[in-house]
Parts: structure tokens; C-alpha cells; sequence
């Protein structure tokens, strides 16, 4: 039986470990732990540029919906039922229903507090990152459709990220190859479902012209998902990258989709059936 020497299994176990770790994220159970955090890594790498990207829904903003409309849970929750019944676009689908649902109670969200902050310090805690000089831009899976009214409540709920040089202060294309296009809007990135990993570096390359070898990404998610596309988009280019993994004390693992929204879905279902 062939032995290995004790270096050679270190070395292996080393290996194995650096990929075990490679996407490992920093875990936080609120946004007010983030500019310290940040300023640890930043006095680390000084000669790095900092940014941070942030999500939106479940992170810094969340839906107290009875039925929880407009929240991670029920967008996912919704991908997952349309995946399992194997349609191919789901996409197409979950946006078209989001629109509709926004657009129900556009109007009332912020009146009757359907949609708040995840935690009052939100505000307070990306002001004091914006104090330091460093960029702080929304990065959200939502389609650009619904910019106006995201706008809207960001600005209610005194959510205001940082504003690139646009002479013209109109949205920017980042991405237009894929079905949903991503844009950038007012400080937020509309990625429309695509990689949000890929779409960072596309912002970049539109209106940064960085070496990346100068950068230093901070992204704050709730998805750990979303994370490691983060992660590893960023670090293929070289870019020194920390996530952080947002996971609050109050969470609802038990969430189910309500009937208005299943007979929706199931609609959809069978008429995809019928068709095929």
C-alpha cells in the first residue's frame, strides 16, 4: 500500500481546504456592522479603491405583506413552484407577476408600511460609508421596470446611494444581451435577474476604466447564492472582493406561497402545458 509522506498530505489537505474557504463570507446580523468592518479591510489594502454594492430586497429593505409579496422568500419560492413543473423561462413569468403586484399597491407600500427598512440604523449606517468617500450603489435582482417605484420608497425610507458622473442624469444600459436588459438608475443597479457578479464587472468596465488590480468590492447579500457569483466573477478578474453575508435574528423559514399567487402560477402551468 503506497504511503504519503506528511508533507504531501498537508499540502492536500491545504488544497482542499483554500477551495473549501475560497467563497467564504463574512457573516453579519445587521447592516450597522458593515462600515467597520469595512474600515478593518480598508486599512489592510490602502492602496485599494473601496466600493461597496448592496442589495435591496431582504437586506436593506423588506416586505411586511400579509401575503409576503415583494419579498426574497416569495420570489424564490415562486422560481422554485415554476422550475418544478418544468417551465423553461420562469423569469419572464415572476416579472411579469412582480409588475402587476407593485403596480397594485404602488401607491400605498410606504403609507401603510408594506415596505420598510430591515432596520432603522439602514440609513445611518451607508450615510457614514458615504462620509468616507467611498461609493455605495444598490445591486438588486429586480427587474428595471419597476426603477420608478423602487425609487420612489428608497427615497421615503431616506435610503439614497451614490451618484456616478452622467452629465445627461439619464439610465444607462449595462447590459442589453440577455432577455431582461440590466440598467444603472439613480445609484441602482437593476440587474433583472442576470449574474450580479457579471453585471459589477460590466459597471466597471462602463464607467469606471479601472485596473482592477486597484479595487477593493464590498457586496452585502442576504442570498449567499448571489455571494459566490460575486466572489468569483470579481476574483477571475483579479479583484479583491469581501462579502458579507447578511443573516438577521428574525427570519421565516416556513414561508409558503398564498393561494392568490399559487392559482397564478398554476394558470400559467397549464396553459404552458396545453401548449406543448
Amino acid at each position: 500500500m503506497k504511503r504519503h509522506s506528511p508533507s504531501r498530505s498537508i499540502f492536500i489537505f491545504s488544497t482542499i481546504f483554500s477551495i473549501w474557504t475560497a467563497f467564504g463570507h463574512e457573516q453579519i446580523q445587521s447592516i450597522g456592522e458593515i462600515p467597520r468592518k469595512m474600515q478593518l479591510h480598508c486599512a489592510k489594502n490602502p492602496t485599494l479603491k473601496p466600493f461597496l454594492f448592496t442589495d435591496l430586497d431582504d437586506t436593506l429593505i423588506k416586505s411586511t405583506h400579509p401575503l409576503g409579496w415583494g419579498s426574497d422568500k416569495w420570489f424564490s419560492t415562486m422560481y422554485s413552484h415554476l422550475k418544478t413543473h418544468n417551465i423553461k423561462n420562469p423569469l419572464d413569468i415572476i416579472f411579469g407577476v412582480v409588475t402587476f403586484v407593485n403596480a397594485f399597491f404602488a401607491d400605498q407600500a410606504t403609507d401603510e408600511q408594506f415596505i420598510t427598512k430591515t432596520e432603522e440604523i439602514v440609513p445611518k449606517a451607508l450615510n457614514s460609508i458615504k462620509m468616507e468617500r467611498i461609493p455605495v450603489f444598490g445591486l438588486t435582482a429586480r427587474t428595471f421596470i419597476l426603477k420608478d417605484f423602487t425609487q420612489k420608497y428608497l427615497n421615503d425610507l431616506g435610503i439614497v446611494f451614490s451618484r456616478i458622473n452622467n452629465p445627461t442624469g439619464e439610465d444607462i444600459v449595462i447590459n442589453e444581451e440577455t432577455a431582461w436588459k440590466a440598467i444603472y438608475s439613480n445609484g441602482t443597479i437593476f440587474c433583472s435577474g442576470n449574474n450580479k457578479g457579471k453585471i459589477i464587472l460590466e459597471f466597471f468596465d462602463k464607467f469606471e476604466k479601472l485596473d482592477t488590480r486597484e479595487i477593493i468590492a464590498f457586496a452585502v447579500d442576504d442570498q449567499a447564492a448571489n455571494l459566490d457569483k460575486i466572489q468569483q466573477a470579481l476574483q477571475q478578474k483579479g479583484i479583491t472582493c469581501v462579502c458579507f453575508h447578511y443573516v438577521p435574528k428574525e427570519t421565516n423559514p416556513d414561508f409558503k406561497l398564498d393561494s392568490i399567487t399559487l392559482s397564478w402560477l398554476n394558470l400559467i402551468i397549464r396553459n404552458n402545458q396545453t401548449e406543448h
